[in-house]
């Protein structure tokens, strides 16, 4: 699931994204911002990966989640979601996410069916 990020210019379009409020959890904090950007519940299925930015001085946290339910609905910061393969990336994904996206795809690949 992509997300139309309405303050991406440049690259609009890329995963859900936001920061941490002091004190919380990064799981809650992906559970309060999917809500917040789309109005959608998901489900945190496990870590995937957690690196560093250091010109933004960040700490990144990557959970791969399924979709639990709800009906997006646009705000301020978020105006359209799109659903795609990896391998059908649309225009303006940002170059950062692109690469953690085929990543995660080729690990849900690769993992033994239940």
């Amino acid at each position: 699931m992509l997300l139309k990020h309405t303050f991406r210019h440049r690259y609009p379009w890329g995963l859900v994204s936001g920061w941490i409020k002091r004190g919380e959890a990064p799981a809650a904090a992906l559970h309060r911002e999917v809500a917040e950007e789309t109005s959608l519940s998901i489900q945190i299925e496990r870590l995937y990966r957690v690196r560093t930015d250091r010109l933004h001085r960040a700490v990144e946290v990557i959970y791969l989640c399924r979709l639990r339910g709800g009906t997006f609905r646009p705000c301020h910061e978020v105006t359209a979601i799109h659903w795609c393969a990896p391998d059908a990336l649309p225009a303006g994904v940002h170059p950062h996410h692109a690469p953690l996206i085929r990543g995660a795809a080729a690990l849900q690949d690769a993992a033994p069916r239940r």
